[in-house]
């Protein structure tokens, strides 16, 4: 080996032996390459490379890294040989002309595969390419199957009904959830619950992923956060609870047991007594009055409101402005039905005058006192005189006469 290296180093004029070894020289380049016998190269050099003090280095003129497989080496450099294709094509196609076309002898469903490969919605089975996606038919590439089929075992399977496989999103049938990879029944109580976190039942809710009981006293409210009994009510922990009594929530947004009434914050309170909030419809225990505040309050005593229907205790009357005032004596109201004190009456504006003295309204019944007569405008006057009217049954002083209305001597 040795003798015909010397003979081409000598051929080539480029070369000489020294105690190091062989030497070559690369005179295009000016490089001097050393190559030592007694260093090897682990693991060995590529095909282009060659092994330089126990290293792999790129011979002169070889391609590092390799060409490709349509490709040559040309001095160094990987070049593109005319009508080849560079890089090469797919095991679907074939070179022609410098271009990569579709092969017709392979590839297509029943042909034989190209180097393992066929054409989209097909898969190579035993060295033929044959449909797949279908239920019953191979998976394609990438594990993939049609629509309402997963692919189980190499193969596509029906999935989503109850017992079979979820569909690849995880999907499933009306009335079915997804549980571990399989198609499960939800909606029933103690079953999981369907998408949504809904239940088959109007008396079932979603707890915890299950499907349980609900809207019974003390238990969870049902969706809407409803409740089976009209006198139970869902509580802000979504729990059913008693209400409309004392203390207890309102049912049904604002109604309470008789004698109790919905205040601002929603709970049912004693209602109808003094200073306790009013019943349904401004309601309040007899000898109480609903003020503008919603509170019941004593009525019909002097000063206070006036109670129903405008009423107020005996010897009161209801003013203008809805309280109780006391009536009947002189510049007080009128008491009910025009009446006042005796020796008063109830004048045009409704409030009690004295009566029956001389200038002074006549009282009731068109009465004065004896001597005195009720004139043609409703006043006393005295009577019998001179000059005076005429007292009752047309009668004066002494001897006077009447005349015309009048006492005449």
């Amino acid at each position: 080996m040795l003798r015909l290296l010397l003979v081409s180093c000598f051929l080539l004029a480029g070369c000489a032996l020294d105690r190091g070894g062989l030497r070559v020289r690369d005179g295009a380049v000016g490089m001097d390459a050393r190559v030592d016998a007694s260093v090897g190269c682990s693991p060995a050099c590529g095909p282009s490379e060659v092994c330089e003090g126990g290293e792999c280095v790129c011979a002169p003129g070889a391609c590092c890294p390799a060409c490709g497989p349509s490709e040559r080496c040309d001095e160094g450099r990987c070049v593109c040989p005319e009508g080849a294709c560079c890089p090469g094509c797919e095991g679907l196609e074939t070179c022609v002309g410098g271009a990569c076309v579709p092969r017709e002898d392979c590839g297509a469903e029943t042909q034989p595969c190209c180097e393992g490969a066929c054409r989209e919605g097909s898969v190579c089975a035993a060295e033929m390419c044959v449909a797949c996606g279908g239920e019953g038919s191979p998976c394609c590439e990438g594990a993939l199957c049609g629509e309402g089929s997963v692919c189980v075992g190499g193969t596509c399977a029906s999935c989503g009904a109850l017992g079979e496989s979820c569909c690849g999103d995880g999907g499933c049938d009306a009335g079915a959830v997804c549980a571990e990879g399989a198609c499960v029944a939800c909606g029933g109580d103690g079953e999981p619950c369907c998408a949504g976190d809904s239940c088959a039942d109007a008396d079932l809710t979603c707890a915890a992923g299950t499907c349980q009981d609900c809207g019974q006293r003390n238990e969870t409210c049902c969706p809407s956060a409803a409740c089976v009994e009209p006198a139970l009510v869902c509580d802000p922990g979504s729990f059913c609870r008693d209400c409309g009594g004392r203390d207890e929530r309102c049912c049904g947004g604002d109604v309470c047991e008789a004698g109790h009434v919905c205040d601002a914050v929603s709970f049912c309170r004693v209602c109808g007594a003094n200073g306790q909030r009013c019943c349904a419809g401004g309601m309040c225990g007899a000898g109480e009055v609903c003020d503008p505040a919603d509170f019941c309050r004593d009525c019909g005593g002097n000063g206070q409101r006036c109670c129903a229907g405008d009423a107020c205790d005996p010897g009161r009357v209801c003013d203008g402005s809805g309280f109780c005032r006391d009536c009947g004596g002189n510049g007080q109201r009128c008491c009910a039905g025009g009446a006042c004190d005796s020796g008063r009456v109830c004048d045009g504006s409704s409030f009690c005058r004295d009566c029956g003295g001389n200038g002074q309204l006549c009282c009731a019944g068109s009465v004065c006192p004896a001597g005195r007569v009720c004139d043609p405008i409703d006043r006393c006057r005295d009577c019998g005189g001179t000059g005076q009217l005429c007292c009752s049954g047309n009668t004066c002083d002494g001897s006077r006469v009447c005349v015309a209305g009048f006492c005449t001597s």
